[in-house]
């Protein structure tokens, strides 16, 4: 019997969508644009959701981890994206725009992480199937 390791196919997705998304601009402000570059928490809350499931790849062993690794990468992600919404909607009077690249990538990271979880779920259960069986 052979145990599909398909969260980490999943988790390398997700760290290569969110290393893609640090590039970009994540709001769009008449003065400037706002990336991770001039926002503290952004950088923390982005930094966090990229670095998260590199080391959920590194933790393949222990399945217990890396599914709690995946779902902390996940939700770094999502307060990420409203920390950038709520930037939106703070800066509205001053005609800011949320940028389309930057959170939509972030959000696909999300998403793989999410789906990551899942399928560390899977093999959790397969785990405990064969191991009845035996």
């Amino acid at each position: 019997m052979q145990i599909q390791r398909l969260q980490n196919l999943y988790l390398l997705i997700s760290f290569l969508a969110a290393i893609f998304s640090l590039n970009y601009p994540w709001l769009i402000v008449p003065g400037g644009n706002i990336g991770i570059q001039n926002n503290v928490p952004l950088l923390i809350l982005a930094l966090l959701a990229t670095l998260l499931p590199l080391l959920g790849i590194c933790l393949y062993k222990n399945l217990k981890r890396q599914k709690l690794v995946a779902r902390l990468a996940a939700l770094f992600a999502i307060c990420s994206l409203a920390y950038t919404y709520t930037l939106d909607l703070i800066n509205i009077e001053l005609g800011a725009n949320l940028a389309l690249l930057a959170p939509a990538v972030m959000f696909f990271s999300a998403l793989f992480d999410l789906f990551a979880a899942h399928a560390i779920t899977s093999d959790q259960n397969l785990l405990k199937a064969a191991d009845r069986i035996r």
